[in-house]
C-alpha cells in the first residue's frame, strides 16, 4: 500500500529549539557556580580548563570534580560529600556511567542512575541538573579481548537515550548531547588506562 513506509519522526518542541541556558543571570554570588561531576573525562577537561589564560565563563566558578574510574555506585558518596561541604551550585553537570558499560547490565546502570539522580534532585532542589551524554570511546576501560566495541556502543546509546528521556521529565532536568565529539575525531581522545 502506498504511504505505508517509514514516515519521518515528528520533532517535539524541545527537539526543534534547544533551550539556551544563561549562566550569568543569577545575581547571587553564593549560587553563582557550576559543579561538573564525572569520570576521567571531567578530570582532564578540568585540568585543561585550569591552564587556560582566560575565564571563559565570566563570573561563574566551575568546580571540576572528576575522578578516573568513577562509577555510578560512587556517585552517591560524591554528592553526599558535596552536601556536607555546603555546596549550592546553580548547575550540576553529570558525566558518569562510562566505566560501568563493560561489566554492568544496562538495565542495572539505568536503574542506579535514575535512583542517584532522584537523590540529587532532592538535595539540590534549586539547581539545574544536566545529564551529559556518555561519549563514544576508542576502547573501554576493563574491556576484555572478547568484548565487542559495537556492543559497548549500543549499551552506551541505550543508557544515554533512557537517562536523557528521564531528565526531560524533571522540571530542572536537562540533557546535553555533544555531537561534535565522536570516534572520527581521535584528537579528542586519551588512552583509557
Amino acid at each position: 500500500m502506498p504511504g505505508r513506509g517509514r514516515g519521518t519522526k515528528r520533532k517535539t518542541a524541545r527537539e526543534e529549539e534547544p533551550e539556551r541556558l544563561s549562566l550569568l543571570e543569577d545575581s547571587n554570588p553564593a549560587s553563582n557556580n557550576i559543579w561538573v561531576v564525572g569520570d576521567s573525562l571531567v578530570r582532564w577537561a578540568g585540568a585543561r580548563y585550569s591552564v587556560r589564560s582566560r575565564n571563559a565563563l565570566g563570573d561563574d566558578i566551575v568546580d571540576w570534580d572528576g575522578h578516573s574510574g568513577l562509577k555510578v555506585e560512587d556517585l552517591h558518596s560524591k554528592m553526599q560529600l558535596g552536601v556536607l561541604k555546603g555546596k549550592s551550585p546553580k548547575m550540576i553537570f553529570l558525566h558518569i556511567g562510562g566505566n560501568n558499560i563493560v561489566n554492568t547490565n544496562v538495565c542495572k546502570i539505568i536503574r542506579q542512575l535514575k535512583c542517584e539522580i532522584r537523590c540529587i534532585f532532592e538535595n539540590f532542589q534549586s539547581a539545574i541538573i544536566v545529564w551529559v551524554f556518555i561519549l563514544p570511546r576508542l576502547s573501554w576501560l576493563w574491556q576484555g579481548k572478547g568484548s565487542d566495541l559495537a556492543c559497548m556502543n549500543r549499551k552506551r546509546q541505550r543508557v544515554n537515550r533512557s537517562i536523557s528521556q528521564f531528565m526531560l521529565t524533571q522540571p530542572n532536568g536537562r540533557s546535553l548531547h555533544i555531537k561534535s565529539i565522536d570516534k572520527g575525531t581521535p584528537g579528542f581522545f586519551r588512552a583509557d588506562n
